[in-house]
């Protein structure tokens, strides 16, 4: 064994002697002179290299005053440890370093310190990658795994599991305007009292494609936490049952900034993630953008929370499936928020009283302009009046115009207690109660202009037969004709197909129409031909998967030797047909019991 690693050494050697000519390699290895990780470190000069074999290391190093060292393992984290033995750190680096200095391949592991369990970096800057850490902890602060005070190092590729942290950060804690680039990683069932994957304080990382499962907090943001002027881009991330406990408009059982942050958060899928006061995002400023946001819940603000005198911009958000146990489904506008909630899809979100899609609470004056608010209703069926779409209560004055606003259970939008919005040129149909419904007397709601689903205006305390209204809502003058939606899905793209007994296809989801405003999407049909030429008919047509699904399997329909071409186009509500997507071709070469990946053959052809 100590021969083949040996061997693999050499091999790892010879690689970097090509590309390092200058610079020392000295190999680490328990049984020989050179046997402890800081003996090699304290060997090295600027730019050298120090090679690990493989064996449990166990040191608590401090890093040398000396620039561009790399630290590799031989044979990756399984087989290299080192393990801080709960005495501290396990790796020390407080001398400047810059991203030249590598930690690469390990297994970093019982560090226990005040701060970063794992790794300890102040003023410096190192590149730390495809390492696995885990537990490690920050006994009465910050950091389990890794801490950053005025550093800004390159994280990336590593597996973060089961760090702790005392104070913020289970697994890494920044602080003192660092803003490191942390990327790719997976973090796992780490926890902390705030932060319980990474937490923030006075600084603005990059945070992009990195993997957030099972992280807890106590206090605020179950996967990310921010504070003190934080302004880190939270981008293509995938987050997936984060959790926190404590009430606060900035609590975020994924994320949660506090009040003086301005996060740009965009193209992350936000899933499944609970928290006391919102279950998804929680902040007060900055940047919502391009999320899929669904399955979160809370007992207020199931998606999205805006905080008290917050002022976040929303826009093209998929907000769907999000429920609350009390208000706001989907968004709640805390007390004196002015956002703008723009161009997103706000469905199939439920609370149980009231609220389903959005809620516009005291003296709130959000613009929400262009959405689509359909499908969102409340639980409970004696409050269901409550306001599926949206809820304005004490004073709310939003904006709400050029929406549709359909389909949900309840009142399309409710009023109370001096709420005042404004209220124009919408598609406000199809709603199980009133289209708008004013509970208080002592007020006229202003809803000119809007289409209420049928030429002779809104029912109720309206002359027509369209959605109704109640008594103190100024519907005149009414469209008499529908504004929205005469306009197609965006088309979609096939980014895979695969072919084994069955062929396999995967397209993007479609959230925009053509001219690039929300689109809710019902459904996607697909369609087959043993022709290259074929023209989509319902003839061709093999199926239909309902949105959000954006896959289908085409089951025991193929023959061996054959050729199959495949076409997606998407159908929104209003039955308007996207264009046909781009060709995706399978040549079934077998059909075996259990086909492999070389049995088959995919590509993608433009039209």
């Amino acid at each position: 064994m100590k021969y083949a690693g040996r061997i693999l050494g050499g091999v790892f050697l010879m690689l970097f002697l090509f590309t390092v000519s200058h610079a020392a390699v000295w190999y680490v290895d328990p049984g020989s002179p050179l046997n402890t990780i800081q003996a090699g470190l304290d060997s090295c000069s600027d730019g050298d290299i120090v090679i690990v074999a493989a064996s449990t290391y166990y040191e608590n190093l401090i890093w040398p005053n000396t620039q561009g060292i790399q630290l590799l393992s031989e044979a990756g984290p399984i087989y290299v440890k080192l393990d801080g033995n709960t005495a501290g750190s396990v790796i020390q680096i407080t001398t400047g370093v810059d991203s030249t200095t590598v930690i690469n391949g390990f297994q970093i592991r019982n560090g226990l310190a005040d701060k970063g369990g794992a790794i300890y970096c102040i003023n410096s800057s190192p590149t730390i990658s495809n390492n696995c850490m885990q537990y490690n902890g920050s006994i009465d602060s910050s950091g389990g795994a890794i801490y950053c005070f005025n550093s800004s190092p390159v994280i990336t590729g590593n597996h973060l599991a089961q760090n702790d942290a005392a104070g913020s950060g289970g697994a890494i804690y920044c602080e003192n305007n660092s803003s490191p680039r942390i990327s790719d990683n997976t973090f796992f069932s780490n926890t902390a009292f705030s932060g319980g994957a990474i937490g923030l304080d006075e600084s603005s990382p990059l945070i992009v494609r990195n993997t957030f499962n099972w992280n807890t907090a106590d206090s605020m943001g179950g996967g990310i936490y921010g504070r003190n002027s934080s302004s880190p881009t939270i981008t293509e991330n995938v987050m997936f049952a984060n959790r926190c406990e404590t009430s606060g408009s900035s609590s975020g059982g994924a994320i949660g900034m506090e009040l003086n942050c301005e996060p740009t958060i965009t193209k992350n899928t936000v899933h499944g993630n609970r928290g006391t006061q919102v279950g998804g995002i929680g902040c007060y400023h900055g940047i919502i953008a391009d999320n899929t946001i669904t399955d979160n819940a809370a007992d207020y603000a199931g998606g999205i929370g805006i905080g008290l005198y917050g002022s976040v911009t929303v826009t093209s958000n998929l907000i769907t499936n999000n429920t609350a146990d009390y208000a706001g489904g989907g968004i709640i506008c805390s007390a004196h928020s002015t956002s703008m909630i723009r161009n997103n899809i706000v469905s199939d979100n439920w609370a149980e009283f009231g609220g389903g899609g959005i809620v516009c609470d005291t003296s709130s004056t959000p613009t929400i302009r262009r959405n689509i608010i359909t499908n969102n209703g409340t639980r409970t069926g004696f409050l269901a009046q409550h306001g599926g779409g949206i809820r304005c209560s004490d004073g709310a004055a939003p904006i709400i115009d050029s929406c549709i606003i359909a389909d949900n259970d309840g009142e399309g939008i409710y009023c109370t207690d001096d709420a005042v919005p404004s209220i124009h040129y919408n598609e406000i149909e199809d709603n199980s109660e009133e289209g708008v419904r004013n509970a208080d007397a002592g007020v006229t709601i202003d809803a000119e202009n809007n289409w209420w689903g049928d030429p002779s205006g809104p029912g109720g305390s309206g002359p027509g037969s369209g959605d109704e209204v109640s008594s103190n809502v100024d519907y005149d003058p009414w469209l008499t004709t529908s504004m929205s939606d005469s306009v197609a899905p965006a088309t979609p793209y096939v980014l895979n197909a695969k072919a084994g007994n069955d062929v396999e296809l995967t397209w993007n989801m479609i959230t925009t129409d053509t001219l690039g405003n929300a689109e809710s999407v019902d459904y996607y049909v697909i369609y087959r031909s043993s022709s290259p030429s074929f023209v989509p008919g319902s003839a061709d047509s093999i199926g239909a998967v309902f949105q959000p699904e954006t896959t289908y399997t085409d089951v025991n329909a193929l023959v061996a030797g054959s050729s199959y071409y495949y076409l997606v186009k998407a159908v929104d509500w209003k039955k308007n047909v996207s264009d046909k997507s781009n060709m995706a071709y399978v040549f079934v070469r077998t059909i075996n019991e259990n086909p492999m990946a070389t049995d088959m053959k995919w590509t993608s052809l433009p039209w």
